[in-house]
Formats: structure tokens, sequence, C-alpha cells
């Protein structure tokens, strides 16, 4: 643009040179012409800018590492005029690497047209992707105005998944029984452990089952209230510490998990996972019985990541009273906060702790069963759920 304005001005001041020497009605004419022709075209661009939009648009939502996804950016103006250079500048955004990447498109205008590019990105690692258009600019023809048009949608979302890799799972924990089971599902087959209700508390009603937290809140006991018990059910407790290698650590350890809760899901066996959020001081929990509530646990998951470690006060609580055929920590580390309350304060059947960590550690627990993993996850063994 710089180069086009240095042109025109050259050109201004042969003309003006031109028509001082010689004065008539051509090189006035001809003058008059250069004189107006850039408030044309700023007329021009500001037409369009008033007659068009752009948005973005990735065409899935969903996907896994090293798997390409289409995106497109798409003008569309009302404009009659043509535009013969258009540029648009996009941000990629990995939130996990904390990295970004800028690419840049190059495009004509059509009158009446809409205009659709699509580029295609592509995530290396697991996590939350953002693509955001920061600016669409379209020049005039002689490039030497520009205008920015408007974006109604200018940025969304890709939720990058690991790649499910087999779990060696055993079920031969033994089941809760149903007189002490505090795991319960509204119908067949729907999401265990969902509470349905909430109600005022009796005398007689299990104290395993009361809302700790509303109750606190209304100065009353309250219950929680669920329909049938459900024997078998699986705890994973997730803990992330954000360590040197990064984004290696975090993309091991979000394998494991979502593999070993899709293998559950697909073999029908109930479970929740279970989280510390340091954001908003709380344990999270998600209970997700098909693979697109899977999906939906993992957004929260991906949001929470680097925020896993504080005061686990929280955990305890979310989990004082649940009961567990089988409950395994899944950490990044071998010394995990959350080890002395698998230990001592959880009510499972099975207990395990997996650390996954190149180191050679030796760990050794009366109540749980360790089984430290490699961070290429190449010896796992057989985790009893």
């Amino acid at each position: 643009m710089k180069r086009a304005k240095i042109i025109y001005l050259l050109t201004l001041a042969g003309l003006m040179t031109f028509y001082v020497l010689y004065i008539d009605y051509l090189p006035l004419l001809l003058l008059i012409t250069a004189l107006i022709l850039p408030v044309l075209l700023k007329l021009s661009v500001l037409l369009l800018h008033f007659m068009s939009d752009c948005s973005l648009s990735c065409q899935a939502h969903t996907s896994t590492a090293e798997t390409s996804v289409p995106v497109t950016m798409m003008l569309d103006s009302h404009c009659p005029l043509f535009f013969s250079r258009g540029e648009a500048k996009i941000r990629i955004t990995h939130k996990f690497a904390k990295k970004a990447e800028v690419i840049k498109l190059k495009f004509p205008v059509h009158p009446f047209n809409t205009t659709r590019l699509t580029f295609y990105v592509q995530a290396d690692f697991c996590g939350a992707v953002q693509v955001k258009l920061d600016k669409v600019r379209v020049y005039d023809l002689f490039r030497l105005s520009y205008t920015n048009i408007r974006s109604q949608h200018k940025k969304d979302s890709i939720l990058i998944l690991p790649k499910p890799i087999p779990i060696p799972l055993d079920e031969s924990a033994p089941p809760v029984e149903q007189m002490e089971s505090d795991r319960y599902a509204d119908k067949a087959g729907d999401d265990p452990s969902e509470i349905y209700a909430v109600r005022e508390y009796m005398a007689g009603d299990p104290v395993s089952r009361m809302h700790w937290k509303l109750s606190s809140r209304l100065d009353k006991l309250m219950l929680k209230e669920f329909s049938f018990p459900v024997e078998k059910f699986a705890l994973i407790l997730v803990e992330y510490c954000p360590t040197e290698k990064g984004i290696q650590d975090a993309q091991a350890l979000l394998t494991l998990i979502y593999s070993m809760a899709l293998q559950l899901i697909r073999m029908e066996h109930p479970c929740i996972l279970a989280w510390y959020d340091g954001n908003k001081g709380e344990m999270l929990q998600c209970q997700p019985d098909s693979e697109s509530a899977l999906v939906d646990a993992f957004r929260k998951l991906y949001s929470s990541l680097q925020t896993m470690t504080g005061d686990f006060s929280a955990v305890r609580e979310g989990l004082t009273g649940m009961i567990f055929s089988s409950a395994t920590l899944i950490s990044n580390t071998a010394e995990s906060s959350l080890l002395p309350l698998l230990e001592e304060q959880l009510t499972a059947n099975q207990k395990t702790f997996i650390p996954i960590t190149d180191l050679a550690v030796e760990l050794r627990s009366d109540f749980v069963d360790i089984q430290p993993v490699e961070t290429n996850l190449q010896n796992l063994t057989r985790i009893i759920i």
C-alpha cells in the first residue's frame, strides 16, 4: 500500500508539472481526475464496508490429535463493485501448548457474491484450539485506501481429544453392597449416581446422602434423592501438576484418562470423573454415560487443567460419604497430593494409583495398588475396576 501511495504522489506531481508547462484543458482534466480519484476510491471501500460482512466457522468442533479440521472463512458482499485484493489475518492458538500461529489469506471480492475460503487446522497435541479472525481488510483497485470488514462471528474453537489406546481393564473389583450403596440412577441404563431431587431430612434417612453444602446455605438439613442402587461404580480421580515437560505430561495424562473412561462407557460400566478446579475452589464431577457426554466432560476438564493444585479440602468434602467399587487416581507425578486421600479417606473396594513418570520410583502402600506408567504409556498393566 505504501508503494501504491508513492506511485500516486509521483504521478500527481508529474500531472501538476505537466499542467504548469502546458496550460490546457487536457492537463487540467487529468489533474482533476487524479485529485478526485482517491475520494472515489475511499467511497467505494466505504460502500463495501456497509454492504458486506464476514464470519468464521469450524466444520467440526471436536477432533483428535494429528487430524486436520476444515475451517471456512466466508465474506458475503452485497456491493455492486469489484475489488481485486482482500486479505484476512487468522490467529490459531493452542491453549495447552501456549503457542499461536498466524496465517494470511488473499482473495478477490466479487459484486453480489459470497467468497468462501477453506483452510485446515491440525493440532499435534490434545487440548482446546481457538481459531480467531483478527481482521479482514479489502483494498480499492489502486490500493490507495482500504476498509476493515465487519465480523459477525469472528472466532470458533475446536476440542482436540486424545487418540484412545487400549486399556487392560479387569472388572474383578468387589461390587458395593446394595444396602450400603450411595450410587443410584433414575432409570435403567441412564446416568448412574444422578441426583434427581433434593428434600428435607427426615428421621431414619441415611446420613451418607446428606447434602451438606445446601444444608449449610438453607440452615436446615437437606437430603439427596436417588432411585435404584447401582452395585458397580468406578471413580477416576484426576490430578495434574505443571512440570518442565509441559504438554507431553498433559498429553499422556489426558490420553490415559480419556481411553479409560471411553472403555468404561463402552462396557456400560458406570463411572465418574472428578478433579479439583482451582479457579472455582471446588471439586468438579462428571458422570459420562455416552461418548458425547465424555466430550462435554473433557471440555470442562481442559479448562481446569492448569489449576489443579491448591487446597484439596474441597475434594475431601465432595467425596465424603460416597462408596465406590473401585477408585483410580491418575496423576502426572509420583508425589501426588491426593494419595493420602485415596489411602485413608476414600471408601472403595479397590484402590489404584497410576503415576505417569519416566523416573524410577519406589512407592509402597498397604491400601493402594500402585502402578507407575511411563509417559509413552507402553507399560500399562491390568487395572482392576
